[in-house]
């Protein structure tokens, strides 16, 4: 979420209050309505530009425990029901012996990959 300061926040509904103003006086409605309307306008597509912004922003999941196979059966599902991720090496975290995996995302799609990783981590191992 976007922090405004004093000046940001007045950039943003000054402007905003003062076009309902004028609307206002043109529809002979009370000018300070006009001025809420505005003000109250301007905050809520605020909040919407915010949200947007956010949903778009991009997440890294590490997976240490799971092998690339799992993942990349877990990759090919979410990416059948229109989830946008990639599959990386972690090469930082990753150990010479054990590579870790990570896996890369937006925001919007943060609460359907968590599910599924947590499906994956209570599963029991299938064998064979």
């Amino acid at each position: 979420m976007v922090q405004l300061n004093v000046v940001g926040w007045g950039a943003l509904l000054i402007p905003s209050a003062v076009l309902g103003a004028l609307i206002a006086r043109l529809l002979e409605w009370p000018v300070i309505c006009g001025l809420a309307i505005g003000a109250i306008v301007a905050w809520c597509v605020g909040l919407v530009v915010d949200d947007a912004r956010w949903r778009a922003s991009p997440i890294t999941y590490n997976c240490p425990d799971l092998s690339r196979l799992v993942l990349d059966r877990l990759v090919d599902d979410l990416r059948e029901v229109g989830v946008d991720l990639a599959v990386e090496l972690n090469e930082i975290e990753s150990q010479s012996d054990r590579p870790v995996w990570q896996i890369r995302t937006r925001m919007r799609h943060r609460r359907l990959l968590e599910r599924r990783l947590a499906e994956l981590s209570t599963r029991p191992p299938s064998s064979g």
